[in-house]
């Protein structure tokens, strides 16, 4: 497997996080920049992998990292959008191009209709999964699963819930 490839733009923003040095060694862990619509690509031989957007970024060079106002991701399989993600906030590690997502994170798949809620989840660009140790829900046509903590792959056609239970229709989660 190829490692993915980060976008022109990521390197645009990462140059110009490097511009701004002095005023980042001055102020600390300060934001060094702030970005508004900031849209980040990875993409695969070409072809896009995951496109995340976010109404306002602040750059911080000296953590290598931007946090994330209302990020938006898409991810694709074969030029086409798979998985739909929102949430509140979030925070993108510019090397690694890993993504930890939070509040209200809503991760919809296009190919069956999944849903997973949760309030933090992370994503692994190298292992291309999503991890979180904390509650989730699941909900596809005729069932819903509760647990705490899980692993997933990109179009949620495979999800490992570690601790789990269950509800399927006409039936009433445990007491």
């Amino acid at each position: 497997m190829s490692r993915p490839r980060v976008s022109a733009l990521t390197l645009a923003l990462a140059l110009g996080a490097a511009g701004c040095r002095r005023k980042a060694a001055a102020a600390g862990a300060e934001p060094v920049q702030t970005l508004h619509d900031l849209t980040m690509t990875q993409s695969d031989r070409g072809r896009p992998a995951w496109r995340l957007f976010s109404t306002t970024a602040r750059l911080t060079e000296q953590d290598h990292q931007a946090s994330l106002d209302e990020p938006r991701m898409s991810f694709y399989q074969d030029g086409k959008i798979t998985t739909k993600l929102s949430a509140v906030s979030g925070l993108v590690q510019t090397q690694t191009q890993d993504v930890t997502l939070s509040t209200d994170v809503i991760v919809r798949s296009l190919s069956d209709g999944s849903t997973l809620t949760t309030s933090r989840l992370d994503y692994s660009s190298q292992r291309q999964k999503f991890h979180t140790d904390e509650p989730v829900v699941v909900r596809r046509p005729g069932s819903v699963v509760h647990g705490i903590g899980m692993e997933a792959n990109r179009d949620l056609s495979e999800i490992r819930i570690f601790h789990q239970h269950a509800v399927t229709s006409g039936s009433r989660p445990p007491s």
